[in-house]
């Protein structure tokens, strides 16, 4: 597989269960309740380069908010994270303004498909991730709700 290029600038995604504005500023944390065994303490904020690869690295939840760099950005390349070579995880470690593009519906997904890819979050296995990400690379761009209330989106 080839390697993910960290140094070139690009959007990058950050999905919230609960956080609902037009436009966020986040500072970065550290909450290691949330991480995978062996990952590394330190704030951050993870970010991915699609929502695919999102979805991949997190528990389901009935809907997700989707965010976006506001512009290509560079992004620290993550340490100790067993799934990155799949979900391609980056790190933000310092205040940033995200803007919301949309949101996603995982029960809606779930009745009308009666199915939805596997939690690959929970089960810390790579054949697991792999799988997950194709199931949602295929799925996720149908199902995602564009968001147009933001007067500072970006197209």
């Amino acid at each position: 597989m080839a390697q993910f290029d960290y140094s070139k600038k690009r959007y990058w995604y950050h999905l919230s269960y609960s956080l609902d504005r037009d436009e966020i500023e986040i500072c970065p944390w550290d909450k290691r309740t949330h991480r995978s065994a062996g990952e590394p303490d330190g704030r951050r904020l993870c970010v991915a380069p699609s929502v695919a690869h999102c979805l991949t690295a997190l528990p389901h939840r009935e809907k997700y908010y989707i965010y976006r760099t506001p512009s290509k950005f560079l992004v620290e390349e993550p340490d100790g994270v067993y799934d990155s070579e799949i979900t391609k995880e980056g790190w933000i470690t310092q205040r940033i303004k995200l803007i919301r593009i949309g949101t996603i519906d995982l029960t809606h997904i779930e009745k009308e498909l009666g199915w939805l890819p596997i939690e690959a979050a929970k089960l810390p296995r790579m054949d697991w991730c792999k799988r997950c990400f194709r199931e949602w690379n295929r799925i996720a761009d149908l199902y995602m709700e564009s968001y147009v209330g933001s007067k500072s989106q970006i197209a």
